[in-house]
């Protein structure tokens, strides 16, 4: 329950600083693949809880080593997975594929975080709205579930933050996919 209420005034405060515009973004230097192991340990134990499958894949990249801002990104892509193994039910599947689109400019790389779940999925008004900020689908399984409706909105602001885009492809009863893609400095330019 602590830590229940602690995540709500997390987000709550998360919410409040971008919406004021006082939300700062850090740089360092971020290895995607491990970056993406890290995910994986993160969620992974929620997963097993669960008996579902937890699958990431690293494309090979042409650069694998980028700048931003590696918490937050951390930040917007535990909410998305996090949401996957919730409304996913038990022995179902869910997948991170990261991979980089086309060649990379003189300083930046386009890259492409993909997220599928076998999960419960959601209805077209539904998905209109995910990244509203309190929105919950007022399904019994969903209503049964812990959450703010704060998690998607805050993915969304974060990678917009970041510049880039997040999109939700869904069909109830088949799953989910959301697909984040960033145009990202590379640590190595050239």
């Amino acid at each position: 329950s602590s830590r229940y209420l602690l995540d709500i005034i997390n987000n709550v405060l998360d919410m409040s600083r971008i919406e004021s515009g006082r939300f700062t973004l850090s740089e360092e230097v971020i290895d995607l693949p491990a970056w993406a192991r890290g995910l994986a340990a993160i969620v992974g134990p929620n997963a097993e809880a669960k008996r579902q499958t937890l699958t990431v894949e690293v494309a090979a990249l042409a650069d694998e080593k980028v700048l931003g801002d590696g918490v937050r990104l951390t930040q917007a892509m535990v909410n998305i997975l996090a949401n996957a193994v919730k409304y996913t039910p038990e022995g179902g599947a869910i997948s991170l594929r990261v991979r980089q689109l086309g060649e990379p400019d003189a300083a930046f790389g386009r890259y492409q975080l993909v997220c599928s779940d076998t999960g419960i999925g959601m209805s077209p008004a539904f998905v209109a709205h995910v990244f509203d900020t309190f929105s919950r689908a007022r399904e019994n399984v969903v209503e049964r579930t812990e959450g703010t409706g704060l998690g998607m909105a805050i993915t969304k602001n974060l990678v917009e933050l970041m510049g880039g885009t997040v999109a939700c492809e869904s069909e109830q009863g088949k799953g989910t996919t959301f697909t984040v893609t960033l145009r990202l400095k590379l640590a190595k330019p050239g």
